[in-house]
């Protein structure tokens, strides 16, 4: 079996007419959220078209871009797999939006990945290796929202206006959370736009936000995904049916998105 790597270069010369758009490249663009995308990527106020990934790769601050020492080297390499392909050759990579505030517990991150054929994938971040951000998933516990669903809110409310085509929204572990969240609490008018949402080992929400109107309105609509001893989908309250994923780590390991085995 292949890793997300060997995905993206195995159907490097495949479009998406070839091999229409599927779960994995969601996981792809969810694990390249965890890129440090500041002063090259457009934010959530722009108004052009985006970058290619060509141009994120020729970069004068390419090396910044993977500021998560703990998969700075294997995130290169899936991004030189995507740069230059036939496959994502043609995507633009717009509006990233990144705050982080240490006093108010806040690390948020999002970034919208537009297709060839005008629909986008709008993939948010999980936790970075800061006790901010872990000090936010803590507040989960007891808290609806935190800072990053609100933000995650607004954020897909400005972003979806600009948007011609359909939306997917995903994301791993935390960006899992914010993406069913988002898409349960946006405005009708995005939500009419959102035709799937793909967490990857997220983990769970309040029990009150799992009874609300408008998650069970979106239930209907969420693929979650799961390693077969996740630690993490399975914390709070979860109601979604998900699917099983076979990892090659064991224990917190398999938590990793670069150890789950993928159909090529």
């Amino acid at each position: 079996m292949a890793d997300i790597i060997d995905y993206a270069l195995l159907n490097a010369h495949k479009d998406f007419d070839t091999l229409p758009y599927s779960k994995i490249d969601s996981l792809v663009f969810s694990e390249l959220a965890y890129l440090s995308f500041d002063n090259i990527v457009p934010d959530s106020k722009s108004r052009g078209k985006g970058l290619l990934f060509s141009d994120i790769a020729e970069s004068e601050n390419y090396e910044a871009l993977f500021s998560l020492e703990r998969t700075a080297e294997r995130n290169k390499k899936l991004l030189n797999a995507v740069a230059y392909s036939k496959r994502y050759g043609k995507v633009l990579v717009n509006y990233y939006e990144n705050i982080f505030d240490i006093e108010k517990d806040t690390q948020f991150c999002a970034i919208t990945f537009i297709l060839p054929n005008g629909d986008a994938c709008i993939a948010f971040r999980g936790t970075d290796s800061t006790i901010t951000g872990w000090k936010e998933n803590f507040n989960m516990l007891f808290t609806s929202p935190v800072a990053a669903q609100s933000h995650s809110v607004i954020y897909i409310n400005t972003v979806a206006k600009k948007i011609r085509g359909n939306i997917i929204l995903t994301g791993h572990s935390k960006g899992g959370n914010l993406a069913i969240y988002s898409g349960s609490m946006c405005s009708p008018i995005v939500k009419n736009k959102i035709v799937e949402i793909q967490a990857f080992d997220s983990p769970g929400f309040t029990k009150e936000f799992i009874e609300s109107k408008e998650h069970t309105e979106t239930e209907k609509i969420i693929r979650k995904f799961m390693p077969e001893e996740s630690l993490v989908g399975v914390l709070l309250n979860n109601r979604e049916q998900y699917r099983i994923i076979k990892s090659e780590g064991s224990g917190i390991m398999q938590h990793d998105p670069f150890l789950w085995q993928v159909d090529t």
